[in-house]
């Protein structure tokens, strides 16, 4: 409340010195920090492509077996915060996880070279809820070495094993499990903010502020823009895109972008006859006038770099993260929009579903035209995009309904809709892939074409194969549509210049928390007192 009328005052009168001064001291005594954000998730888990949300505070309030921190020049860079993973052998079949001295460890999860050992059985095998096929696939043996480390031999070389070990430190039915083992913990949780604290697992370091984190919902990305130019708030996790250019002309705030885009596409629900044909998907993505909706929706008519209509479910990446485009495949001719192909095309089903009605002797072979749902993610920049969607389908005939769902649910349990809006974050293709398209995946049309290019993936031994394969995949979901690939779109982040240490390149919101710091506001000039006056 202090934080608050404090900050009320300073955004009134901003060259008053009583106002600058009253803040400090707020912020002196009680170094809070309010972080405004767009999406709350149900879940934590950091590896989860399609939830924003849950990437950000898994980030914050857990570690994991081996955690991905940014893409590298072949694929991505992980560390076992642990200890130290090292390939030991000149075929790239045998690999050593080693846990460094125990009193090197002592804000970590404690492990053992045992339990070490069972997590990568766990996500080998097929009764285990964590059960990853593309590890089964390539996994050999696994042997404790000896106390402090275990070795696993592949049956053949893979590029990047340790990709694929992103993974809870324990067992799902461990009573470890629920506890927080990330810089921080949450104390405070309600239906419009959550309060998370130092965790006290960690030793605090001389002169670290550990600030506590309060993260306040907001239903749409402008409204918390707006209460960041207020002083309402210090951190924004997920700039509006239109709303960039406007931050960046505060001299006292930043506005920087995350490293790993994000890509938008529709994915259908195969529940109906009609969202089983590729004729009448083709007619959909010739029905969306994607750039029109990217340009002049999304980023207010304004280029910004990295914001692209994209052919196939990979990121092209942008010149500064070129490294991520290694699944893109640049060659496929992507849809442009047309709005008679769309009808026709529509039509051309509707038609075809008939004559086959008919060779089946029903008796009444009518078809109506199909009415979609489509559901969406609450999020402002996600529903406006859909409904411009829904809007240019209903152009040509097609009734559609959009529908939000509730606030935290990413994918709807009820499977009541023919498509899915979704923004993935493919921070590492080679396995991020097989999240989307393989069993248990987001997509739920299968086609063997995809199934057979992400197998080639678990035994390819060079970027270059694991290129040629991911590329197929970009092909074949180009040409059956199982996804309909939207735009990549560059998340940005913006932090008021008192807020400290926050970082750029980031690949989540949190990376640098443990060294964030929030610190007192310079007083107002004499010129600016003056001209109060």
């Amino acid at each position: 409340a202090a934080h608050q009328a404090a900050r009320k005052v300073m955004y009134i009168m901003p060259d008053l010195p009583a106002a600058t001064d009253a803040f400090n001291k707020v912020v002196e005594q009680y170094p809070y920090i309010f972080v405004g954000v767009s999406q709350r998730s149900n879940s934590q888990d950091v590896r989860l492509i399609e939830d924003w949300a849950a990437r950000r505070v898994g980030s914050l309030v857990h570690r994991w077996l081996m955690e991905y921190n940014g893409p590298g020049d072949e694929g991505g860079n992980y560390d076992f915060p642990n200890g130290h993973f090292e390939r030991i052998d000149d075929l790239g079949l045998q690999f050593r996880m080693e846990l460094d001295p125990e009193d090197s460890l002592q804000n970590l999860p404690p492990l053992t070279s045992y339990e070490i050992s069972n997590r990568l059985f766990d996500l080998a095998d097929m009764n285990s809820d964590e059960h990853y096929i593309p590890w089964t696939r390539i996994v050999d043996t696994i042997e404790i070495e000896n106390e402090r480390s275990v070795v696993f031999t592949l049956r053949k070389p893979h590029v990047k094993p340790e990709a694929l070990l992103p993974m809870p430190y324990y067992n799902p039915g461990d009573p470890r499990a629920a506890d927080y083992f990330g810089r921080y913990e949450p104390i405070e949780d309600s239906d419009t903010q959550t309060a998370f604290e130092f965790n006290g697992r960690f030793s605090r370091q001389p002169g670290e502020q550990y600030p506590r984190i309060i993260e306040r919902l907001y239903s749409n990305a402008t409204e918390a823009t707006d209460a960041l130019l207020r002083g309402e708030l210090d951190v924004v996790d997920r700039v509006y895109p239109g709303d960039i250019a406007r931050l960046g002309r505060q001299p006292m705030i930043s506005v920087r972008p995350y490293l790993v885009p994000t890509v938008h596409m529709l994915i259908p629900n195969p529940r109906n006859d009609f969202m089983n044909s590729d004729h009448f998907r083709r007619a959909l993505h010739f029905g969306i006038n994607r750039e029109l909706i990217l340009k002049e929706l999304i980023t207010g008519g304004r280029a910004v770099d990295g914001f692209e209509v994209v052919s196939g479910p990979f990121p092209p990446g942008t010149e500064d993260t070129s490294q991520l485009a290694y699944a893109y495949d640049s060659k496929v001719v992507d849809r442009e929009f047309s709005a008679k192909l769309a009808l026709v095309l529509s039509n051309q089903y509707i038609r075809e579903e008939e004559i086959r009605r008919e060779k089946d002797g029903e008796v009444n072979p009518k078809v109506e035209t199909p009415s979609l749902v489509v559901v969406h993610p609450a999020n402002d920049t996600i529903a406006a995009a859909c409904n411009a969607i829904a809007q240019q389908w209903r152009a040509v005939g097609l009734v559609t309904e959009v529908r939000e769902l509730p606030p935290g649910v990413i994918v709807p349990e009820d499977g009541d809709y023919d498509l899915l809006f979704a923004e993935i974050q493919m921070q590492e293709p080679l396995v991020d892939a097989y999240r989307l398209f393989g069993r248990g995946g987001l997509v739920q049309i299968s086609d063997p074409t995809i199934e057979q290019a992400l197998r080639d993936l678990d035994t390819a031994y060079s970027w270059g194969e694991v290129s040629r394969a991911l590329r197929r995949v970009h092909q074949q979901a180009a040409n059956n549509l199982s996804i309909l690939p939207l735009w990549q779109i560059v998340e940005h982040y913006a932090y008021r210049k008192n807020v400290f240490n926050v970082g750029g390149d980031l690949v989540y919101l949190y990376e640098n928390i443990d060294k964030w710091r929030i610190g007192p506001l310079d007083p107002p000039t004499p010129e600016a007192q003056a001209q109060n006056r």
